[in-house]
């Protein structure tokens, strides 16, 4: 995966520019031709103030369909110029309700100072419950990152992960966020997910009340509180949070799936169908239809005809 596609414009095409402590008008983001290799471009990330305390990253987010039960390695080529904090390349793995399933930022094994151009790997597990895969490159502080031909391979379980994949990591990668720039809402958020994979599910909603009073338009940090009151069995608050999640991103599957999950255990069959539509139109997949048939949410509605229409719809090849 090269920038050709987005050669005309300013971002690659599908790629967007986050920054966490930082703001966008501290970096500077352009495309260069590539001296790694004549026929591609690299996208750079520049510094062009004196100072910053946070980081700028291009990242997209594809889904995880086609990895899924696989290792993946990733790889990409990186020079960097006079960066004092670090720069890195990155990927995640989301799960079905969009929480980190394993992570690896290279927080082991920064990029510093000036480098050539020099090949990069990362390696983790996608399990079958993965629903998005997200990734890309990122500098932190001031200096300059060059990033050019990713590129994704199914490797053999042999091949070592370098992602610390399990929720404590996660947590405590989170919290280090947080301790730094305790104003944030998205570190707050994101642990809120990692306390959730953990079934900690008081920790995470302590967190999502925090990203929420930081944000009130955090759609990640709604959509977790609506999905830890609909497993507190609270169905009501959980209906109205996943509605508002839904109201600032109407494009996460999973949150469709939640409310119609809340509504069917309130034997609501009226407002879980076209919720569980929305859900399956967004993300056609296997792992929803096995998800669904082992969901005890919907055993109250399973029997209605409606139900078993959506499922047979959805369930003929496209």
């Amino acid at each position: 995966m090269d920038f050709k596609e987005g050669f005309a414009r300013k971002y690659p095409k599908g790629w967007f520019l986050y920054v966490d402590g930082a703001t966008q008008d501290q970096y500077a983001v352009d495309i260069h031709a590539s001296a790694q290799a004549s026929s591609m471009v690299s996208d750079t990330i520049k510094s062009h103030v004196e100072q910053i305390n946070g980081f700028g990253t291009l990242m997209q987010t594809f889904y995880a369909e086609k990895y899924r039960n696989q290792r993946l390695l990733m790889s990409v080529y990186i020079k960097t110029e006079n960066v004092i904090e670090r720069a890195w390349a990155w990927m995640k793995v989301d799960g079905a309700t969009k929480h980190s399933i394993s992570f690896d930022n290279m927080d082991d094994r920064p990029i510093l100072g000036t480098t050539d151009w020099q090949r990069y790997e990362i390696v983790l597990d996608v399990p079958e419950q993965s629903s998005h895969i997200s990734f890309g490159f990122a500098l932190s502080g001031t200096g300059q990152i060059w990033a050019t031909d990713f590129k994704f391979a199914i490797v053999s379980p042999e091949i070592a992960i370098t992602g610390r994949d399990n929720p404590a990591q996660l947590i405590s990668n989170f919290s280090e966020l947080i301790e730094s720039n305790p104003q944030d809402a998205v570190p707050f958020a994101q642990r809120a997910g990692a306390y959730i994979d953990a079934k900690e599910y008081e920790k995470a909603l302590l967190d999502c009340n925090e990203a929420l009073r930081l944000d009130p338009s955090s759609a990640d940090a709604l959509g977790s509180r609506g999905y830890i009151y609909l497993v507190q069995g609270q169905y009501e608050s959980s209906i109205q949070d996943l509605k508002h999640s839904i109201s600032l991103d109407p494009n996460n599957s999973s949150t469709f799936y939640d409310l119609a999950s809340a509504y069917a255990l309130q034997k609501n069959v009226m407002d879980t169908i076209p919720n569980l539509r929305r859900c399956l139109e967004m993300d056609r997949n296997q792992l929803w239809f096995k998800k669904i048939s082992e969901d005890v949410s919907f055993d109250l509605v399973r029997d209605d005809p409606r139900f078993h229409a959506v499922l047979i719809e959805f369930s003929r090849p496209r």
